[in-house]
């Protein structure tokens, strides 16, 4: 059950030896750390390499449960040529029609929903009588015969108890057996010891927009939920891991190479690697002899589309009924400050149709917590939270959440919510700015307003570079020295004196940053391309041309483009320090006729490091069967 539940979702498997535990990871959490490692001087050259296009000897790859012994499924399968809920992958292969199971063998058998079979138990006789009960069809047809059938592990979403016309559960009557009729409600045939239900545990294959077959069926044999096209397993969980293993344009390499013992025990599969100037996923691992040095023999997968590695639809089923405890936590704060302010009023709210507002004193640290217990369904009703601060002669301070955390996450590590008061605004302020720098430095002056012309400055921690000085009774004047290209000064100042009246520090405070964008430098990208054959630099053409692009993470951005030259290229280009830092990867693409053919991949170099020297890709060699 557990290795069939596993290959249908998609998901991996981690063993952890510290903890001796067994992690099932889905393919998203499995590559989230992925790592790329340069295997280029790795490969063994005087044994066999081999680069073969992916061969297919069918024409459909399936995916599926076990298929139903229903009578539904037979006549389903000769209307549409495949079994209730399988999804097939067409290979295009053109010399037979035949289907190659991808998963094998599943524990679970397909489950078929349908309506006519609650029919058929209520035993009705008449249309007005009958009743629409949804229930998974264990059926088969001899004729007009209905005969049970083994479907052996069904999976299905529990969708409680719901109401329906009376039915019996008692033994076989005599009327029952001789009607061909089960769970029946009649006044007429009443056994001693029956027992009278009203409502059944209705399963069901889709919920929420999830369903746990492979793909939507063509046919549907009950009215309910909508059945969106990308509901299946195989939208949410395998296709576009499956367009990417299962294309046309997938290579499969087998080549010795050099492993130690460290590389071989320590290896895991969301690693990938990169040889020349492709990039490959290990499949295997054969043959490896600790007390040897011979090279191992591996078969790798190239890979074109790499975030189809981590590309599951994880959106959650329906929400649920069950209640479960939700703590939110509210911290009241002096002003636009972190200074903790205790003593305040708080009063939160989720919405008077979920439940009720609550109202408490915030405590010595400035913090209350509130705690409601609500069903997941609740819980997506909420719009927003709203926390409201009130304190004694002062205006009352607003703090909404309109972006809610998952349920699972309000559960487990519950809300908090910032509530900056805004006591004595009208006594004492300071200008509520940012003070941006660029990297040769500046000046700024900062305005404060207090009742009392011996206010401080307070530093809760010194920043490097910048020297805060009070002018006189009324300015804050801060200067910052030229900062170097690959740092970035942050830092909050505060204005504070200490109030008799109140017994405690008044504290304004504002905060400066040198700015994202404002500081650039002019990098420049360059390198070499050698014919793989000959090693000779390629000569100047017009249908060759180099691309430099970066990845962030989740996107690919096109830096900047260069003609190649005798073998050379090389470009330049202003780029940002707020932008920079943000690139996972860059890469550089020889394009031969508006088609990519060598790629060559990087981690970038630090900002200062890029500006200074630039960025040198070395020598790529160009491929010329590609």
């Amino acid at each position: 059950m557990f290795t069939s539940f596993v290959k249908s979702f998609g998901l991996l498997t981690e063993y952890d030896p510290i903890a001796k535990r067994l992690d099932i990871k889905t393919r998203n959490e499995f590559f989230a750390g992925y790592k790329i490692l340069d295997w280029t001087n790795k490969i063994d050259y005087s044994q066999p390499v081999q680069i073969k296009p992916l061969v297919f000897d069918y024409r459909y790859g399936s995916m599926e449960h076990t298929p139903s012994k229903s009578y539904r499924n037979e006549a389903y399968n000769k209307t549409n040529g495949q079994n209730y809920g399988e999804q097939l992958i067409d290979t295009e292969f053109e010399f037979n029609n035949e289907e190659h199971s991808l998963l094998g063998t599943s524990v679970f058998t397909s489950m078929i929903m349908s309506s006519e079979y609650g029919r058929m138990f209520n035993g009705r006789t008449n249309e007005a009588g009958r009743d629409d009960k949804v229930l998974p069809l264990i059926a088969a047809k001899d004729g007009a015969e209905w005969k049970s059938i083994d479907e052996s592990l069904q999976l299905a979403f529990d969708n409680g108890m719901v109401s329906c016309k009376p039915y019996r559960i008692t033994d076989d009557t005599p009327k029952m057996v001789g009607e061909n009729s089960y769970m029946w409600y009649s006044t007429g045939d009443n056994p001693t010891g029956s027992i009278v239900m009203s409502s059944y545990r209705q399963l069901s294959r889709i919920k929420a927009g999830y369903s746990l077959d492979f793909s939507k069926p063509k046919e549907i044999y009950y009215n309910g939920p909508e059945y969106p096209d990308n509901a299946g397993i195989y939208a949410r969980m395998w296709q576009r891991y499956m367009q990417e293993r299962l294309s046309v344009n997938t290579r499969v390499m087998t080549a010795n190479v050099y492993l130690t013992p460290a590389e071989f025990f320590g290896w895991k599969f969301n690693q990938f690697v990169v040889i020349g100037d492709v990039l490959w996923h290990v499949n295997k691992i054969e043959n490896f002899d600790p007390l040897t040095t011979q090279t191992t023999r591996v078969e790798l997968v190239r890979v074109v589309d790499l975030a189809a590695y981590g590309s599951q639809d994880l959106t959650p089923p329906e929400a649920g009924t069950d209640k479960y405890p939700i703590t939110i936590r509210v911290n009241t704060f002096e002003a636009d400050g972190e200074i903790p302010l205790g003593g305040t009023l708080v009063s939160v709210s989720i919405g008077s149709e979920i439940a009720e507002d609550k109202t408490m004193w915030t405590n010595s640290s400035g913090e209350a917590s509130f705690t409601y217990s609500l069903s997941e369904a609740e819980y997506r009703r909420i719009q927003q939270i709203t926390a409201k601060g009130s304190l004694y002669l002062y205006n009352d301070s607003l703090s909404t959440l309109d972006s809610l955390p998952t349920f699972e996450s309000a559960v487990s590590n519950g809300i908090n919510l910032s509530v900056h008061m805004a006591k004595a605004n009208l006594l004492f302020t300071m200008d509520p700015v940012v003070v941006a720098f660029t990297a040769t430095g500046g000046t700024k002056d900062i305005t404060v307003v207090c009742p009392v012309e011996n206010w401080e400055i307070y530093m809760p921690t010194s920043i490097s570079g910048v020297t805060v000085t009070k002018i006189n009774s009324t300015t804050i004047r801060v200067v910052a020295a030229a900062s170097s290209l690959d740092a970035e000064i942050r830092g909050e100042i505060y204005a504070r004196y200490y109030s008799d009246a109140l017994g405690e520090w008044q504290y304004r405070s504002t905060s400066f940053v040198q700015s994202e964008g404002t500081v650039q430098g002019s990098i420049r990208f360059y390198g070499t391309v050698q014919d793989s054959v000959t090693g000779m630099n390629l000569t100047n053409s017009n249908n060759f041309a180099v691309q430099v692009s970066a990845w962030n993470g989740s996107s690919r951005q096109v830096i900047a483009n260069s003609a190649l030259v005798n073998g050379s290229w090389s470009v330049s280009t202003t780029s940002t320090q707020g932008t920079w830092p943000s690139y996972v990867q860059l890469s550089v693409a020889i394009i031969v006729d508006g088609y990519t053919s060598s790629v060559k991949y990087m981690t970038p170099p630090a900002w200062a490091s890029a500006v200074a020297d630039g960025v040198n890709f070395g020598n790529m060699l160009m491929d010329q069967e590609s």
